[in-house]
């Protein structure tokens, strides 16, 4: 099957509007994502959540620019998203591979936010997503894993031998099975994972407390195996408490667990990459 070739719109290059009396001030793609992002910090919702706008706006903008010479956000038309829409689905991604329709329903449902947005703001006078649908996306079914599966993934947490202490790999086997089972019995994000502290934990009861999407806190029950190997983990090779403010997991130096630590610690099987994505960047 011969490769698709990128795909070509034949919408007309868009014009800057003009300003008439009593509309928006024209503006930017840019400096409106500016004011969006802003925002969104000051309501308060998380820097993932910032930080997706960003990634999933940024990309579409680049389009815009490239294909129809629009910089501004009142240029923008329906018939030019939906060659976005097209593109994205006829485009390999960055890593050659095509986009997932649910990939591209992610960036769309972004784009819909962020005009939803300027209306409310008023820095449309229009929406141009008012007259599209969201695109499908496929509809999966969660997948349970095997006992054979789940095997993998315990003996994949140790580390690799090379330039490490047997104390060190010990304490880093140990870690990465408390973070697997974590992850495996409550469902949490892995950049929740590492926000835990101290406090987040009741051992009486075996509960964590997690301060997730939206600012609401929820309580997740530890399962017997999260609980046994972080109880391990906490008691034999965590370290010193100062206080219930300390975060619940560490790097090997004794600095906060960052969720590229997280993935990197668990990308030695791919079983434990399908635990991430599905708990959740």
């Amino acid at each position: 099957m011969p490769p698709t070739k990128p795909y070509r719109t034949k919408v007309e290059p868009a014009e800057t509007p003009p300003v008439r009396k009593g509309s928006p001030p024209v503006q930017t793609l840019e400096s409106v994502l500016h004011r969006y992002v802003n925002w969104h910090e000051a309501e308060g919702h998380s820097r993932k959540t910032e930080q997706d706008a960003k990634t999933n706006l940024h990309p579409f903008f680049r389009y815009l620019k490239t294909e129809f010479d629009i910089t501004h956000v009142e240029q923008v038309e329906v018939d030019h998203i939906r060659a976005w829409l097209v593109w994205l689905r006829n485009t390999p991604s960055q890593r050659k591979r095509p986009r997932s329709s649910k990939t591209i329903e992610s960036y769309c449902r972004q784009v819909m936010a962020f005009f939803r947005w300027c209306m409310a703001e008023e820095i449309v006078t229009h929406n141009p997503l008012g007259r599209l649908k969201l695109p499908r996306a496929e509809k999966k079914l969660i997948r349970v894993f095997t006992d054979a599966e789940i095997k993998r993934m315990h003996e994949a947490c140790q580390p690799q031998p090379s330039g490490l202490q047997p104390d060190v790999r010990r304490m880093l086997t140990t870690r990465n099975r408390a973070i697997m089972w974590v992850l495996l019995d409550t469902g949490m994000r892995a950049s929740e994972l590492g926000g835990i502290r101290f406090m987040d934990f009741d051992r009486k009861r075996g509960t964590v407390y997690i301060m997730g999407k939206g600012a609401k806190e929820r309580k997740l029950l530890l399962g017997q195996h999260s609980y046994h190997y972080l109880t391990a983990y906490l008691d034999h090779w965590r370290g010193e408490l100062k206080n219930g403010k300390d975060y619940l997991f560490l790097t090997d130096d004794g600095s906060m667990l960052t969720l590229a630590t997280i993935t990197k610690s668990l990308a030695h099987c791919p079983q434990t990459c399908i635990i991430m994505h599905g708990a959740a960047f």
